[in-house]
């Protein structure tokens, strides 16, 4: 049934890597729910099974968002199975979640920048310089990234753009560049004439692979002295940045590919670095 159920997901366009988190989810439950009830029939779900699962993952030491993956796998699991009417009712749909006081996901502050500037300027890389800064400046997933071929990039003399063709949920999108950014991939560009198709090439293969990407930001990091740089951080930091200079929500939500201002609102929110600003600004003497 689960393989069902991971078929019907390929075949309603789910990306590969959340098919592969709710195999890896549903698979973790299922053989605790075996271990636990000597059953392992998901048409034998209950929410006291969920519950119990959630203390289990708590006790673990998992983090919140963690086993609040864990439980939307879960619940999305049984709700097909309701939809398709192999269960009379979802027992997940109400098992609630781990509360968690949200701050902003963490972008960079403006040293760590300022250095990363420099690091991507004095790489005599220019591929994995013109990468970083792609991600910094136009905020596009590591997945539209390394699909971008070199005819989605137009830049003219006063103004350029790539195009994101399927986005999260196969969207379509353009974003305009910076014009630092238009300057440095128009030398990577011309100093790259036997390109492919693809803007950004592996080693070995015609594209980058995700791993790839994570280790270039891995390199970066390194040099910039910044801790777990990502491609997820730089995103973040390019929303704070549009936010804090006063573009509007959404604004923000068109360039970052968001269905939902819900999804773009957690960016006001205040960062840990806000929060540790504000407690370091205390004094006792």
């Amino acid at each position: 049934m689960l393989n069902e159920y991971l078929s019907i997901l390929k075949a309603t366009g789910k990306s590969d890597r959340t098919i592969a988190t709710r195999k890896a989810q549903l698979n973790s439950f299922l053989f605790w729910l075996k271990e636990t009830t000597e059953s392992d029939n998901p048409l034998e779900i209950t929410s006291i099974d969920a519950v119990k699962y959630r203390k289990y993952l708590q006790n673990k030491g998992l983090k919140p968002n963690s086993i609040n993956i864990a439980l939307s796998s879960i619940n999305s699991f049984c709700q097909w199975m309701y939809d398709d009417r192999k269960m009379s009712h979802n027992p997940v749909k109400k098992v609630e979640q781990i509360g968690i006081a949200k701050t902003a996901p963490r972008g960079l502050s403006k040293n760590e920048k300022h250095r990363l500037l420099r690091a991507i300027e004095n790489s005599k890389n220019k591929r994995d310089g013109a990468i970083i800064l792609t991600l910094l400046d136009t905020g596009v997933r590591v997945s539209e990234l390394i699909s971008l071929t070199v005819d989605d990039v137009v830049i003219g003399d006063r103004k350029g753009m790539i195009t994101v063709r399927a986005g999260k949920g196969n969207k379509f999108r353009q974003i305009p560049l910076r014009k630092e950014l238009r300057n440095f991939l128009v030398e990577y560009i011309f100093n790259n004439r036997s390109l492919g198709e693809y803007l950004f090439e592996g080693q070995r293969a015609p594209s980058l692979t995700s791993r790839a990407v994570q280790l270039i930001c891995n390199k970066f990091g390194e040099k910039a002295k910044i801790d777990r740089l990502t491609p997820h951080v730089l995103r973040h930091t390019f929303a704070h940045d549009l936010l804090g200079v006063g573009v509007s929500l959404d604004k923000v939500a068109l360039l970052l590919g968001h269905s939902s201002l819900n999804t773009t609102a957690i960016y006001t929110r205040p960062s840990m670095n806000d929060l540790q600003d504000a407690v370091d600004k205390i004094e006792y003497v």
